[in-house]
């Protein structure tokens, strides 16, 4: 349904580098995923279709496929977390690691007037604090299922 096939003979041809850079991989686990979850969605297949047609002409001229590839492949990845609730290896980490450092900002800047040092020690701490949570989230997810 998702060309798991296609995709996995199309990854065969790129070098590892461009692999990852493609994040390949994670387009692979995602189809394991929603074909072990028996998600079938006809336009996820289209997306998946486009994405494939993408891949193929990126073979053929890298530098300008690729940014669509990358875009093309966010938009879809968003959209089966928003229908599904899948998401990437991760995901939580990367959120609440951002949210930890905005609000750790926020309360260094507010601190700052006593000891400049406070903002470097806040954006540690929202670093740290929204690490852990992302992680513990994370793990959550995984034991849930939900994780590609």
């Amino acid at each position: 349904m998702y060309y798991k096939e296609e995709f996995e003979n199309l990854v065969q041809q790129f070098e590892e580098k461009k692999k990852e850079k493609l994040e390949l991989p994670k387009l692979l686990r995602l189809i394991e995923k929603l074909e072990e979850k028996q998600l079938e969605n006809e336009n996820i297949a289209a997306k998946f279709l486009s994405l494939k047609e993408v891949l193929e002409k990126a073979k053929e001229n890298y530098k300008i496929n690729k940014s669509i590839f990358a875009r093309d492949f966010r938009a879809l990845s968003e959209y089966i977390r928003k229908e599904y609730g899948l998401v990437s290896k991760g995901f939580y980490t990367a959120v609440y690691m951002s949210l930890g450092m905005a609000i750790g900002t926020g309360i260094g800047v507010a601190f700052m007037s006593t000891n400049t040092v406070f903002f470097v020690i806040g954006i540690g701490a929202g670093l740290a604090i929204g690490s852990g949570v992302g992680a513990q989230k994370d793990k959550q997810a995984k034991e849930k299922g939900i994780v590609y």
